[in-house]
């Protein structure tokens, strides 16, 4: 689905991302405090998480995720599909504030000049999230890669677990290991 107006997402509600969702330019799109916005349904046989994942598309809009230090946001998998990426690409402006995000892998646009994603006072926990295809009916592992390019994060955390090795920074920095 496509919203192409400014809209408000009222807090303390379950917000379901089963399909792709694209923000249009120039739209405001908030969640307020409370909120959760879950990817994935639980009902769905499964997904194919390399080619097909639920997606917010935010393109050349502003997207807000608005929590308080009392009333987090929280976004990530449904619990049947715990292990599957959140997927937020922005071409605009994303801004996570006062967030709890559960495999989120959120990424700007390096050929949109006004794109960025800004994180301030949240936390980033990532479970070891898979990517899958599916070939002859069949769940096959593709990738555990950590994709998460922003603009700027403060105050906040990030944590890794079950990763092999790391990797930061656009200029090549390495580091392996576990974390």
């Amino acid at each position: 689905s496509r919203i192409v107006e400014d809209t408000v997402f009222s807090g303390d509600k379950r917000y379901i991302i089963s399909s792709n969702l694209y923000i249009a330019k120039d739209v405001t799109v908030t969640f307020e405090a409370g909120a959760i916005i879950q990817f994935y349904e639980d009902t769905q046989g499964y997904y194919d998480t390399l080619y097909n994942s639920p997606t917010i598309t935010n393109d050349g809009g502003t997207l807000i995720f608005n929590g308080t230090q009392d009333n987090l946001i929280q976004i990530g998998p449904s619990e049947k599909f715990y292990d599957s990426p959140c997927i937020i690409y922005s071409w605009g402006m994303t801004i996570f504030n006062h967030c709890n995000m559960e495999n989120v892998y959120a990424q700007k646009s390096d050929y949109a000049t006004n794109s960025g994603v800004k994180i301030d006072y949240s936390t980033i926990n990532y479970l070891n999230p898979a990517m899958y295809e599916y070939s002859e009916g069949k769940k096959v592992f593709c990738s555990n890669k950590l994709v998460f390019y922003v603009t700027s994060i403060s105050n906040s955390v990030l944590m890794l677990n079950n990763y092999a090795g790391y990797y930061f920074g656009r200029n090549g920095e390495y580091s392996g290991g576990g974390i």
